[in-house]
């Protein structure tokens, strides 16, 4: 600190002797940075604008403070005023489009980018942006195309790159690509949670559930993340196809008590309803998930009080037996 201190003391004085002198200005502001007294580097950076209005370097540096302390507003605007004096500032495109995703504006996100591949048709950068948009968005074959055309044009593939692609390809149901890529990424990096439980689901999807089982037994063990009640559900699902209800009942408890999802309840039901002789847990269960009022899975509504009614008279005609 007292090192800034003597610094700052140094560019006051030449700024004393010459106020135009515009790199003490922004000594000033990067020491106003590292002394935290923001306003007064923002000060600075107003100043060397005002003293070199068409300076791209000037607005960039200040639009990158401004992104820093998440001040949308100011950032978007020195970005586009970067923009106007240099289409070709692909830095400057690049954090614009990141503003608009947080304040999720992803079409005037997709529009500058787009806009800037027109002026830099090559940049690998803008591709791979593009394509973090589109994976926000959901439209994964966009994201990969837009990945891949980043790969061809020089990009480098790193696992960030691969792991979208992977994922993608297991949004689209291409389990097999999805295994290939998401597994080069877990080799080649410290093994992590969400590749063995995308892993792992692909494998559940093509039928090799022992396989499945050990990548989402995996991602449940490193697990520390908020996705745990997911990794369960995927693990009760296995269980479950492999008629193992008494791990499957375990597993989507587990699952209701990270997450609270209500249609765990039925499947709760349905587990306890196929392995108990005894039905009480599975009327409870049943009940309490009707009690929810999931009206946006109107079948699991029907079937839980066609099987609730049913249960209930099996019982009642059991009552009126004479053995």
């Amino acid at each position: 600190m007292a090192s800034y201190r003597r610094q700052k003391k140094y560019n006051l004085l030449v700024l004393e002797l010459d106020s135009l002198n515009r790199k003490a200005h922004l000594n000033l502001s990067k020491i106003y940075v590292q002394l935290g007294n923001i306003e007064m580097a923002f000060i600075e950076h107003q100043t060397l604008i005002e003293l070199d209005s068409n300076n791209l370097f000037f607005k960039r540096v200040y639009a990158g403070l401004l992104l820093d302390y998440q001040i949308y507003a100011q950032a978007m605007l020195q970005y586009k005023k970067c923009l106007e004096l240099n289409p070709h500032d692909i830095k400057s495109a690049k954090n614009l489009a990141f503003i608009y995703t947080k304040i999720d504006r992803d079409d005037l996100a997709l529009d500058v980018l787009k806009k800037g591949l027109v002026s830099s048709p090559n940049s690998s950068v803008l591709h791979t942006e593009i394509a973090k948009v589109f994976y926000k968005q959901k439209d994964y074959e966009n994201a990969i195309d837009a990945e891949n055309q980043s790969m061809q044009l020089g990009g480098d593939s790193s696992l960030i790159k691969l792991k979208i692609i992977g994922i993608s390809y297991f949004q689209l149901g291409q389990h097999e690509k999805a295994i290939e890529y998401l597994s080069y990424v877990d080799e080649n990096s410290e093994s992590n949670e969400t590749m063995n439980y995308y892993i792992g689901a692909c494998y559940i999807e093509l039928g090799d559930l022992e396989k499945g089982e050990l990548f989402i037994k995996k991602a449940i063990n490193q697990g520390v993340s908020n996705n745990l009640d997911n990794f369960y559900t995927r693990l009760a699902i296995v269980y479950e196809k492999q008629e193992n209800y008494k791990e499957s009942i375990n597993a989507y408890k587990l699952a209701y008590q990270y997450s609270k999802n209500k249609i765990l309840l039925y499947h709760l039901a349905r587990n306890y309803d196929v392995y108990y002789k005894d039905k009480t847990v599975a009327m409870k269960y049943y009940q309490k998930y009707l009690n929810e009022n999931d009206t946006n899975n109107a079948p699991f509504i029907n079937y839980s009080e066609y099987r609730l009614s049913e249960i209930k008279m099996k019982k009642h005609f059991d009552l009126d037996t004479i053995n």
